[in-house]
């Protein structure tokens, strides 16, 4: 008989034998106060979330919109933006003055690079690139009033546009520039200005604030004909394409004597340290915003349509009692809607942020790492957009370091942008500058929140 498998046998029986034993020895050794038992409950949330219109937001950013589009399920939308210029410091469109000689400004553009559209790619449009007659200020909200800065009575340059022909680079079809940059030529009378003021106002060039008061307080760009199609602008610049005559020495060096033409462009743009004010008005939208229709809350940016939710903080903290909240999920299920009837993307994600920190979060005013904000990314397989812990924004009321009154604490829902560090913290968060739109399902099985807190 081979003893070494029966010392196994012998072995195993033993220890099974004494199993019972063996798995009460934990909890005669642990206190019953010690004892963690979680629990899961729900809380429905479908009669606590109404759609309110936002008729602004905090527009700084350095991107822009141009157009207008109809929508015939979520509204209008009319987009247009005033901007500061910016000038280097002795800024000179030659750096090398010795034996140079500025005959003609060839073009002078404002250039728009885009980076996508919305809407219809064969609607004809017209923009118009006006001169401030004010200088612009610090304009931090999307309703700002451009008659504020400009009459309209100085017109730069105009020019008619369309998507139509596809996504092309710098493509020239009968003077329509299509996708993805746009120039408007600016007129003779500016050329001729700006010439003269490099020729015998070179101060005027010293910095960006100079240039500012003594030449351009800014432009405003605006659409003056058509709609069905708006623009995402990622850059804004003033392009000078001219040519620069320089005279070369003879072959014995004792006198200039060839003429060389050199094709160049100087560019200034819209920077950071200028002051773009973007603009956007929402239109027949009322009826959204008071919605009457059941179970449906409706979300639109930019500046147009946000969610107010009134989380029943009172009601949580019955059931979590003296409890560690340990999770806290809810989930926004997004209505499919038909793309025939409209031409809005989903938001790419929504920010749940208490009501009264909405303001101060976005200009900077709120620490962004506390815990009074979540995010929730657009997961196109579901169609849902998923908080997955709200529990760290939740439980500084439960813990008793936030106080509220009332039953209720007061929440917007709004659409977000946000960036990312190189390990997927995110770093920033802004409104969400770009045209999008959702219906959100908030019947009672659709909204719930689900907790689970340990006791």
């Amino acid at each position: 008989m081979n003893f070494k498998y029966l010392f196994l046998l012998l072995g195993a029986t033993a220890l099974f034998s004494c199993s019972d034993t063996l798995s009460n020895i934990g909890s005669s050794i642990q206190p019953e106060s010690d004892i963690v038992t979680l629990s899961a409950d729900t809380i429905y949330l479908n009669n606590n979330i109404t759609t309110f219109k936002a008729d602004s937001i905090y527009s700084l950013s350095n991107t822009a919109l141009l157009g207008s589009f109809s929508d015939g399920t979520y509204g209008d939308l009319q987009c247009d933006f005033m901007a500061q210029i910016n000038c280097v410091d002795d800024f000179s469109i030659s750096e090398d003055t010795t034996h140079t000689i500025i005959k003609k400004i060839k073009d002078l553009t404002v250039t728009l690079e885009c980076t996508g559209y919305i809407g219809d790619s064969l609607a004809p449009l017209q923009v118009s690139v006006y001169q401030l007659n004010n200088q612009l200020t610090k304009e931090s909200y999307s309703n700002s009033n451009a008659s504020k800065y400009c009459d309209k009575s100085i017109l730069l340059g105009r020019k008619s546009y369309s998507i139509a022909g596809g996504i092309k680079k710098k493509s020239v079809i009968q003077n329509v520039i299509t996708f993805d940059t746009l120039e408007i030529s600016l007129n003779d009378n500016f050329k001729a200005k700006y010439l003269d003021a490099l020729q015998h106002h070179p101060e005027w060039f010293k910095d960006a604030k100079t240039f500012q008061d003594n030449f351009l307080p800014g432009i405003y760009v605006t659409n003056t004909y058509g709609s069905g199609m708006i623009l995402k602008i990622e850059r804004i610049q003033l392009n000078v394409y001219y040519d620069f005559y320089k005279l070369g020495r003879n072959a014995t060096n004792t006198a200039d004597s060839i003429l060389h033409t050199y094709p160049l462009v100087s560019s200034m743009g819209v920077t950071e340290t200028n002051f773009l004010a973007n603009r956007y008005k929402n239109n027949l939208i009322d009826q959204l915003a008071s919605n009457t229709t059941p179970n449906v809350t409706y979300l639109k940016s930019p500046a147009g349509l946000f969610n107010r939710l009134k989380m029943p903080m009172k009601m949580l903290i019955s059931k979590v009692g003296t409890s560690k909240l340990n999770g806290a999920k809810l989930i926004f299920h997004a209505d499919r809607v038909d793309k025939t009837k409209t031409s809005y993307p989903n938001p790419p994600a929504l920010m749940l942020v208490r009501e009264s920190e909405l303001t101060g979060f976005f200009n900077h005013s709120i620490d962004m790492s506390s815990k009074k904000h979540s995010i929730a990314t657009f997961t196109a397989a579901t169609n849902t957009y998923t908080f997955s812990n709200l529990s760290a924004v939740l439980s500084e009321y439960i813990n008793g370091n936030e106080t509220f009154t009332g039953d209720d604490v007061d929440f917007v829902l709004l659409p977000v942008n946000y960036v990312t560090d190189s390990s997927g913290n995110i770093t920033k968060i802004i409104h969400l500058h770009e045209p999008s739109a959702v219906t959100l399902n908030t019947s009672a099985d659709m909204l719930n929140l689900s907790l689970i807190f340990a006791k």
